[in-house]
């Protein structure tokens, strides 16, 4: 999931035994976090149950991650926690040499960066930065509201995506043509126009504590 967000059948998850459900939820919550180690054993377990009771779903947030209702009874989205992210990558400039950012995406600069640029998630006033722009803007903009239109990137995993601010402006952000699936993408188009970023994604081990 390189774009942060997946979506579990609760269905199929239950009819697994609880090791191998553990083993799932240790392997998508480091892959969705970029943290390296899996949470408690303890709190993976009460997740488990919470998952396998049927009946509606009322939402969790672990290891950095949320898991919110999709709509469907037995349908759950898994998404980058925003509160996390931010605490992970607070603000800061736009690397002048490669970066490994939030432990899921490198982050390499192509040239033409500022210093006054900064790197950040795009949170929600990126977001309704990117659905307020013209029609006819740049690719990365098209691609993100087609991603969220086509219902292929979720809008809460939208939020976590890095992108790159002049003040309280944003001039840039990750591509989002998640349809593909790609673990490769030049994501970062200076002032929207002249490419000046790219990413790789994502960049993700887990281990045990």
């Amino acid at each position: 999931a390189p774009f942060g967000s997946l979506s579990l059948n609760r269905a199929v998850f239950r009819d697994n035994l609880e090791e191998t459900r553990l083993r799932v939820l240790a392997r998508v919550l480091c892959a969705l976090s970029g943290r390296a180690y899996r949470p408690r054993l303890r709190a993976l377990a009460m997740l488990d149950r919470a998952l396998c009771e049927r009946g509606e779903f009322v939402g969790a947030t672990l290891g950095g991650c949320r898991f919110v209702g999709d709509g469907a009874p037995e349908t759950v989205r898994i998404v980058r926690e925003l509160r996390a992210c931010r605490e992970a990558n607070p603000p800061s400039p736009a690397p002048s040499r490669p970066i490994l950012w939030d432990g899921r995406w490198m982050v390499r600069p192509l040239g033409g960066f500022r210093r006054s640029l900064s790197l950040r998630p795009l949170g929600p006033d990126g977001l309704e930065a990117v659905r307020s722009t013209a029609s006819d803007d740049a690719a990365p903009l098209r691609a993100l509201r087609e991603a969220l239109a086509g219902r292929r990137l979720d809008a809460l995993a939208a939020q976590t995506l890095p992108s790159v601010w002049d003040g309280d402006r944003l001039v840039d952000l990750a591509s989002a043509d998640a349809g593909r699936q790609t673990t490769r993408s030049a994501l970062f188009s200076a002032s929207l126009h002249a490419s000046f970023f790219a990413i790789w994604g994502p960049a993700t081990r887990c281990a045990r504590e």
